[in-house]
């Protein structure tokens, strides 16, 4: 990930970091511009630019809390694609990426979504009619 910090400005001209939790090296100053819904998401999602970047999804980080949330990006960015699949996401599921133990190789014992577990149970009963359970 790609941090742009102006470095003509004094410190004292940076917004404070906006982090809701900050890293632990974090210095406080939010010299880097940030996307609450990251941008590789938005789009995946069909946003246009201006919603991308509209204020509301804006914020500024120091660049350690920055390098802290964008951890967590990828694996947000693979649930967002399995929710265009039609997978139903928890939000007790959705919340494990911000677990240090989260692994992308999770996103196959995602629970099937009630729509699959029907025509997948359609599709036996016609390979096999007429045959008991």
């Amino acid at each position: 990930m790609i941090y742009f910090v102006l470095m003509k400005k004094e410190r004292k001209d940076y917004p404070p970091c906006e982090a809701p939790i900050h890293n632990e090296d974090c210095d406080g100053i939010g010299g880097t511009v940030d996307h609450f819904t990251p941008m590789c998401i938005a789009k995946l999602w069909g946003w246009k630019n201006e919603e991308i970047n509209a204020k509301e999804n804006i914020q500024h980080l120091s660049v350690a809390c920055h390098r802290e949330k964008d951890k967590t990006t990828e694996a947000r960015l693979t649930l967002a694609r399995q929710q265009l699949r039609g997978a139903y996401i928890s939000l007790d599921y959705y919340k494990t990426i911000e677990d240090p133990n989260f692994h992308l190789e999770r996103q196959d014992k995602l629970p099937m979504p009630k729509k699959e577990k029907h025509k997948k149970h359609r599709n036996k009963i016609n390979r096999n009619p007429g045959e008991v359970g």
